[in-house]
């Protein structure tokens, strides 16, 4: 007699008669352009919050000298 656990893991182990990637792949590139976007968006906004100082200071420079201070 097999155990629950037993029986959860050939479930997990047998591929899915369902659904095979290979079948859609307009699903792939979907998944694959959401987590491109999610690696882009991250690596901008590390990009922008390490050197988030030194644009608020070219900013303030900027305006500064523009307006006469």
């Amino acid at each position: 007699m097999k155990n629950a656990l037993t029986i959860a893991s050939e479930k997990l182990c047998k591929p899915s008669k369902k659904w095979k990637p290979a079948d859609k792949p307009e699903m792939l590139l979907l998944v694959n352009r959401i987590l491109l976007e999610n690696l882009l968006n991250n690596l901008v906004s590390s990009i922008f919050s390490e050197s988030q100082f030194e644009f608020s200071n070219f900013f303030t420079d900027t305006f500064l000298s523009l307006s006469g201070f």
